[in-house]
């Protein structure tokens, strides 16, 4: 079984890397001006953990496409939430209501206040936690799992959303 495998790109580039390489590597060595944030491998959009066993055709999902915008979004509502509850605890909700403008609507729900210093603390705690450069790894969980999982987290509308799902997996 050969060693290397070849990935045309869409700009044109070939490049001949090692098997089983994975879309974060990938990612690191094609991004020269942090646009490309996601990539399709054969037409799938694909996860960062994902390992190119084969030779492919890569298409680019840049931060301006309307689905490269989609990921940046969802990545960063899920730090916004990771940094609340790493720094408030698991027992505060985190609501993400709908987006305003170019920003998006959320409600936390703690017994503390909400100032200017709880802003601050979750900004900082973000920074850090982008800083850190943590992957995000797609998981696939039976739907029950997941409904278990998301009602200990007091998420009733994903509850609701699982609830109703038809696929057996999320």
């Amino acid at each position: 079984m050969k060693k290397e495998i070849k990935l045309i790109c869409e700009d044109g580039k070939i490049l001949e890397v090692q098997r089983g390489i994975t879309v974060a590597e990938l990612l690191k060595m094609i991004n020269e001006d942090d646009q490309v944030i996601a990539l399709r491998v054969n037409g799938a959009a694909s996860p960062t953990n994902m390992e190119i066993m084969n030779d492919a055709y890569i298409k680019y999902i840049k931060i301006s496409d309307r689905i490269g915008r989609k990921i940046y979004i969802k990545g960063l509502q899920y730090v916004y939430i990771l940094a609340v509850k790493e720094l408030y605890g698991d027992n505060v909700v985190v609501n993400i209501k709908h987006s305003i403008d170019k920003g998006i609507y959320t409600e936390i729900n703690m017994k503390r206040h909400i100032d200017g210093d709880v802003v601050k603390a979750i900004k900082n705690k973000m920074k850090s936690l982008i800083a850190a450069d943590l992957p995000i790894k797609k998981v696939s969980v039976s739907r029950d799992d997941a409904i278990d999982y998301v009602k200990s987290q007091k998420d009733n509308e994903k509850v609701l959303n699982y609830t109703y799902m038809t696929s057996d997996y999320v």
